[in-house]
């Protein structure tokens, strides 16, 4: 008989079978772990809305922030040429007194000191002789000229007395003009009257910075005895060098500072020079200031930025991007019934100015998505935690 072979092979057969269902059986299980702990993986950051508040994370919109190229600058507050003044006398004479100190405000036509010498009296005195003169040789002059007209005198003499009436009138109209220059009257010239001292007189309204003079000290015409400043028609004159020249040009905004104050000022420029300096290699700009703080004197040093490109471009707070891995990503915020969810979406940066960094996404997003506008390095780091399973 053959039933015992035959149960034999039915044993054996069940078993492999058995172990085959067994077999796939875990083979089911091991995929099936393997997928939900792919699936368990994170893809977003989940806070409460007191942790939001706790850990300073803030959600708002895409911004359209104004961006400004920057060129950044050097330079001082200088006095236009017509509001600077170095006084001499006009002729040499001593000084008699000084009238001003310095830091003083005075006005055009001020008298800053007086001097005198006998060479004033001289002048004078000479004068005076030459116009007596000239009232002889006048009427002289006009009788030779009406005897000649009337072909009664000599054309010879009539010549003599012309050339010797216009040489005179010649020297006294000079006379006159080194009076007025030195600021003493014809008129009272005239009348028999000299005057012994002549004033220095400021030939611009400003500050007295600097007095050179002393009292008793003879004042050559060559020799500076006051400086006057005008510091109201200041201007800054800023240094551009080689490499940003092409992007500077009249009408920009120039933000600045002092070194002795953090208050920033504006100014625009209005003039690029188009001459370099040897050193450094850069070209003067200057810039007509908008504000006026208070404390700016002439040869004051600066330092500033030339705002050079205006635009609107779509951005976030530097504090809304992350890196990892060489990658930059933005949060994009969903409020849910737990809290808020966050998920890293990939950006690419562009300028970066004034706290926000221009942004691009690597994929289309929402026009109505809202990001992490902070945080987001936290946030960054609570992902990474996630993934590697770290408390």
């Amino acid at each position: 008989m053959q039933y015992p072979y035959l149960i034999s092979s039915l044993q054996t057969a069940s078993l492999s079978l058995l172990l085959l269902v067994m077999t796939a059986g875990c083979g089911r299980k091991s995929a099936s772990s393997g997928e939900t702990e792919a699936a368990a993986q994170p893809s977003e950051v989940l806070l409460a809305d007191s942790q939001m508040q706790r850990l300073s994370v803030t959600v708002g919109s895409l911004e359209q922030h104004p961006f400004e190229g920057a060129v950044e600058v050097t330079g001082q507050i200088a006095c236009d040429a017509k509001s600077k003044a170095s006084v001499t006398s006009y002729v040499g004479a001593n000084i008699q007194s000084i009238l001003v100190t310095e830091g003083q405000q005075v006005a055009k036509g001020q008298p800053l000191a007086w001097i005198s010498h006998p060479d004033l009296i001289s002048l004078q005195t000479q004068y005076l002789s030459a116009y007596n003169r000239l009232q002889y040789l006048s009427k002289d002059y006009q009788r030779q000229q009406r005897l000649y007209k009337e072909k009664v005198g000599s054309g010879k003499n009539f010549q003599k007395t012309e050339s010797d009436y216009k040489s005179l009138l010649g020297e006294v109209r000079g006379l006159e003009s080194q009076m007025r220059l030195l600021g003493i009257s014809v008129k009272t010239v005239r009348s028999g009257r000299t005057v012994s001292r002549i004033a220095i007189v400021s030939p611009i309204s400003g500050t007295v910075e600097r007095i050179l003079a002393e009292t008793g000290q003879y004042a050559d015409p060559q020799t500076p005895l006051f400086h006057i400043v005008n510091t109201q028609n200041v201007y800054a004159d800023l240094l551009v060098y080689e490499k940003d020249l092409t992007k500077v040009r009249a009408g920009q905004t120039v933000k600045l500072q002092t070194t002795s104050s953090d208050d920033a000022f504006e100014a625009r420029i209005y003039n690029v020079g188009s001459q370099f300096e040897s050193t450094p290699k850069a070209v003067h700009a200057r810039a007509k200031l908008l504000q006026r703080p208070s404390g700016l004197t002439d040869g004051m040093y600066l330092k500033g930025t030339i705002l050079t490109d205006h635009a609107l471009l779509t951005s976030l707070p530097d504090e809304a991007i992350a890196e990892d891995g060489g990658s930059y990503f933005a949060f994009a915020a969903q409020h849910t019934a737990k809290g808020w969810a966050f998920k890293p979406v990939a950006v690419e940066r562009g300028r970066q100015e004034g706290g926000y960094t221009q942004v691009s996404f690597k994929s289309a997003q929402p026009a109505s998505a809202r990001y992490a506008t902070s945080g987001a390095y936290y946030l960054m780091s609570e992902l990474k935690k996630s993934e590697t399973g770290e408390e």
